[in-house]
């Protein structure tokens, strides 16, 4: 059974999908097997890699609520879908997603298990078909996240320099720690990943903050530097890692693949 890296900070914008995205191209290219799963109702992850958007019909009864709502009676193989791209699967997300987190309410009044387990338990059932799960989650403090942070070996958590991203950090690391104490479970915090990173001051401010901090040694060496191939690459529907290899942001993300799995090596040994 491979490992399940949930990409998670409360606040929006600072490239959870675009990192889940490209994360997940890079460990295709690397021969792994990889099985995505779009837990934001934006449903920009499941955009990206399967060109639905959460309006379409293409996946209107197999996402991620889908497969909570037939939780105990159909498996969750019957809710992982082809992507575009070699080696990448997904349960995706739908017009259906903003009600997830009502039925995972359903689910602890009918089962006797955690209202924070029921993701984790759907997920063993398909994940020893993939060296990776990744996980792109909503910007929130919710039970989507509650449960993705669960399901999870290690966490990924994006940042942008500025305070509200860097206050957003310490909010999540904190959020994870009391998970661990209500649910019993460790959930490691792979590291923390500077995005949409420019040559300004305030980058010198932030960057320094978290490495002086107490989690200093969480930071990736590796960043990512801001680049119109971003933007692009979300145009055209994939990862800048595929369409735009030679800019620096896909530079940045195989330094940061390389960084992240030196870190999982490391826990490992």
């Amino acid at each position: 059974m491979g490992y399940c890296i949930s990409v998670c900070i409360e606040k929006g914008g600072v490239g959870k999908t675009v990192t889940v995205t490209n994360m997940a191209a890079l460990m295709a290219q690397s021969g792994k097997k990889v099985l995505v799963v779009d837990m934001d109702a934006q449903g920009n992850c499941t955009y990206t890699l399967t060109g639905a958007r959460v309006t379409d019909s293409r996946f209107a009864r197999c996402g991620v609520y889908d497969m909570l709502r037939a939780y105990g009676i159909s498996g969750a193989e019957n809710y992982v879908s082809r992507t575009e791209f070699a080696g990448i699967d997904i349960i995706p997300a739908n017009a259906n997603t903003p009600m997830a987190s009502r039925q995972l309410q359903i689910l602890a009044q009918s089962e006797n298990e955690s209202i924070n387990s029921f993701l984790a338990m759907s997920l063993a059932q398909v994940a020893e078909n993939y060296d990776y799960v990744l996980i792109d989650t909503p910007p929130s403090r919710d039970l989507m996240v509650t449960n993705a942070l669960v399901a999870s070996d290690f966490v990924l958590i994006p940042c942008v320099c500025d305070d509200y991203s860097r206050d957003s950090v310490y909010r999540t690391i904190g959020m994870c720690r009391d998970l661990e104490k209500d649910e019993g479970v460790p959930i490691d915090i792979l590291g923390i990943l500077l995005t949409m990173v420019e040559k300004t001051a305030l980058t010198e401010v932030i960057r320094d903050e978290l490495r002086s901090g107490q989690f200093g040694n969480k930071l990736f060496k590796a960043e990512i530097r801001k680049g119109q191939a971003v933007k692009d690459s979300t145009r055209l529907g994939a990862p800048v890692v595929l369409c735009a290899r030679t800019s620096n942001p896909a530079k940045d993300y195989v330094k940061a693949y390389e960084e992240l799995e030196s870190r999982i090596r490391e826990k490992e040994a």
